[in-house]
C-alpha cells in the first residue's frame, strides 16, 4: 500500500503554500519563511511543513498565516530542529499545530 501526497520542494523564500500542496519540503540555504494560505471551502485544510535541508537548527523556518489568522493563538510558528516537521490544521477560525 502506498500513500501519495502532493509534495512541493521549496528552494526560495518566502513561499506561500498553495491550496493544492499537502507536504512542503523546505530546502533553502538560509532562514526561511512559509506563509499559510487563506482557507477556501472544500480545499485542503491541513499541510505538513518539513525541514528538508537538515539545517533548521541554525536556519529556522518561520511559518505565518495571511488574513490575520493565528497559529495556536499567536502570529507564527517556528521549526528550529534539524529535519523536524509540523502539521498545520485549520479549525475554522485559525491554524493548530500537530507535531511528532
Amino acid at each position: 500500500m502506498s500513500i501519495n501526497y502532493n509534495t512541493t520542494l521549496v528552494t526560495t523564500t518566502p513561499y506561500t503554500v498553495l491550496s493544492t500542496d499537502e507536504v512542503v519540503l523546505v530546502n533553502v540555504a538560509g532562514p526561511a519563511s512559509v506563509i499559510l494560505p487563506v482557507i477556501i471551502a472544500g480545499k485542503n485544510t491541513a499541510f505538513y511543513v518539513k525541514d528538508a535541508s537538515g539545517n533548521a537548527l541554525i536556519n529556522p523556518i518561520t511559518i505565518t498565516a495571511v488574513g490575520g489568522a493565528t497559529i495556536n493563538g499567536i502570529g507564527f510558528a517556528l521549526i528550529n530542529g534539524n529535519y523536524s516537521h509540523v502539521q498545520f490544521v485549520w479549525d475554522g477560525t485559525g491554524w493548530l499545530t500537530l507535531t511528532n
